[in-house]
């Protein structure tokens, strides 16, 4: 479950989903060994959904949440090159938002990751998703 970091860091605050050298380290934590068999049997998360924050309160956001939001606010997605996450920030009438959400560019790195750590991937939640995610798996 390495698509859980924001809520499970403590920060109470924009955090990414699943920073990818967060989820290195939990493969190389539970199996050091690169050439074990072992890690053939993990599966790494990789989340379809993403997390809205803005001060005082964070909810989980699905497919249909995130498309309604980017059509609301038009608000312009930015990249993290350290965590390898796409993210974007919109005001409403309770603060200012940060939003990240899974796109194409961070699936990919999590696939590679997969691959590179020689682990499967596991998905949570296919359904909460966008139907293009799929065009890499």
């Amino acid at each position: 479950m390495t698509y859980d970091f924001a809520q499970n860091s403590g920060l109470n605050q924009a955090a990414p989903n699943a920073p990818v050298t967060w989820m290195r380290l939990c493969v190389e934590n539970l199996v050091p060994d690169s050439a074990s068999p072992l890690r053939a049997k993990i599966l790494l998360g990789l989340n379809f959904f993403g997390y809205d924050f803005v001060p005082g309160n964070v909810e989980p956001v699905i497919g249909s949440k995130y498309l309604e939001i980017l059509k609301k606010h038009r608000s312009e997605l930015q990249w993290s090159s350290e965590y390898k996450e796409h993210f974007l920030e919109y005001s409403t009438g309770i603060g200012t938002h940060v939003l990240a959400y899974p796109t194409l560019a961070s699936i990919q790195a999590r696939v590679e990751l997969a691959k590179s750590l020689g682990t499967g991937l596991s998905i949570w939640e296919i359904g909460q998703g966008l139907d293009y995610f799929f065009d890499l798996l």
